[in-house]
């Protein structure tokens, strides 16, 4: 095309310019994610890009196209991703999610190739204008080894316009990494710091956790409702307050001094509490949680659990003690509850008389402790022979291994007293034997000479004399054990019982 110029009354024809359509880089993609972070599931637009364009005859942002990758065989995948999306910014070049417009929004995420992101909205690039790509994850994106984990890039020809396409820097993010566990209480410890060896106004308890947390001021009533404690106790005194309240630097613990107006709080060592509500959470908005036990003491504690009873049972399922057998051993308070094994038992629990816990194997069945610590329950094992520990044993608690929960070492002697099984026999002793012997002093029957009769197992060990030997021990043929002047030599038994050994006077019959 030509236009027609009039100069000093002349016209002059003089082609018209050309005007190409021109998209300039004002500001090359660059990372928004520079170190390694995490990321809840269900999480916020996270942002990634930040690119500036510009153009001259009113062209468009078509498309931005990004790679996800797996970092480290995290096994992610596509739909961990709730979206990829494009954010046109406000103004002010920082990416703000309730501020910057949503451009675009691509819910099909790829793993390991390219996701390509249209942008048909909000997409004039008339002024020099900053665009933002953001991603979102899914509920199902998780922490659960191997934690998901991704890292995402832009190539030189990720961004598409309407007209001309420009080459880009391409640029990688830092590594995106799951985390979605929060906070979990590891343990809840009072302690005497009132210093009065009574619970007191300033004592305090101490909340562990196992990660950092937002650390929130709570008040008491957050108190009350974010530690719920069991029993119906409350950390609170008489005026429902508390003293003080802290968190340590790094946001892992958490100290509560507690107070006494009119009244001390009712928490106790041994209460549970259980971490509820939404006000604790970590770095990423995990909310914290966890159920823990109070240790520790709010009195100065010196004195060990004392052992206060030993007592068999016969849980086997014979007679006599036999596998299965238990013994339970009782003490005043609650104990550390270690682990008691055929290794240690004989050196912690010792047993006068030189008697073993331990069968002929060297073996222990189980121990076991209550859920209180108060009571152990140890049952025993019978291979190759039964353990020597019988009722009327002595048990003696030593070492260091039995504590209390402050590590006081715990003593105790007590008598085994129950009993493993009382056999019932119905059938006597059966005499088996009885053997005549020449051990008087000359041929022939004559004093001195003695009789040994054997029984098949172990007797009473009667008394027997000349009053009650023809009757218990009746010869036949109208004979007698005694001699003329009615007399017996005498009678012994041996230690086990068993035999009896009766001597003969000068003129038995």
């Amino acid at each position: 095309m030509k236009k027609k110029l009039i100069i000093a009354g002349i016209s002059v024809l003089v082609p018209s310019i050309a005007v190409w359509a021109l998209v300039t880089i004002t500001a090359q993609p660059t990372s928004l994610v520079t170190e390694a972070i995490k990321a809840p599931a269900s999480s916020e637009p996270i942002g990634l890009f930040k690119i500036g364009l510009s153009a001259n005859e009113g062209e468009t942002l078509s498309s931005i196209s990004v790679t996800v990758n797996d970092n480290g065989a995290s096994g992610v995948i596509g739909t961990n991703l709730a979206n990829l999306s494009v954010y046109r910014d406000d103004g002010d070049t920082v990416f703000e999610v309730e501020q910057d417009i949503l451009a675009a929004t691509q819910t099909a995420v790829n793993i390991g190739s390219v996701t390509t992101i249209p942008v048909a909205a909000d997409n004039s690039l008339a002024a020099s204008t900053t665009f933002f790509v953001a991603l979102s994850t899914a509920a199902s994106w998780s922490d659960a080894a191997p934690a998901d984990s991704i890292t995402v890039s832009l190539a030189t020809d990720g961004v598409v316009t309407s007209a001309n396409s420009p080459t880009v820097t391409a640029a990688t993010t830092a590594s995106i990494t799951a985390d979605t566990t929060g906070p979990v209480l590891t343990s809840v410890v009072a302690s005497d710091t009132g210093g009065n060896n009574v619970k007191e106004a300033g004592d305090s308890i101490i909340f562990t956790f196992g990660e950092a947390t937002n650390k929130p001021a709570l008040t008491p009533a957050e108190l009350a409702t974010t530690f719920t404690l069991s029993g119906g106790h409350s950390f609170l005194d008489g005026l429902s307050v508390f003293s003080s309240q802290s968190w340590n630097d790094a946001g892992t613990q958490f100290t509560l001094v507690i107070s006494a107006n009119t009244s001390l709080p009712t928490v106790e060592v041994g209460d549970t509490i259980t971490v509820a509500g939404s006000l604790i959470q970590d770095a990423v908005g995990n909310i914290a949680t966890g159920i823990q036990t109070i240790t520790g003491a709010f009195a100065n504690d010196t004195t060990g659990p004392a052992l206060t009873s030993a007592v068999a049972a016969d849980t086997g399922s014979a007679l006599g003690l036999n596998a299965g057998d238990t013994v339970v051993l009782t003490f005043n308070e609650a104990t550390n509850k270690p682990v008691i094994s055929a290794a240690n038992i004989n050196g912690t629990l010792v047993l006068n008389n030189s008697h073993t816990w331990l069968d002929g194997a060297v073996a222990l069945g189980t121990a076991a402790w209550n859920d209180a610590g108060t009571q152990l329950t140890v049952a025993l094992t019978t291979g190759t022979a039964i353990p020597t520990i019988v009722v009327g044993d002595t048990v003696t608690v030593a070492g260091t291994l039995i504590k209390d929960l402050a590590s006081n070492n715990a003593t105790g002697s007590v008598t085994l007293t129950g009993n493993f099984g009382i056999q019932t026999d119905t059938t006597g002793p059966t005499l088996n034997s009885a053997t005549a012997y020449g051990t008087g002093s000359a041929n022939g029957k004559d004093a001195g000479d003695t009789i040994v009769l054997v029984f098949n197992e172990v007797t009473n060990k009667a008394t027997i004399n000349a009053a009650n030997v023809n009757t218990v021990l009746a010869l036949n043929n109208t004979h007698s054990w005694l001699d003329g002047a009615g007399a017996l030599g005498g009678a012994a038994w041996n230690d086990a019982g068993t035999h009896l050994t009766i001597t003969l006077s000068a003129a038995t019959t």
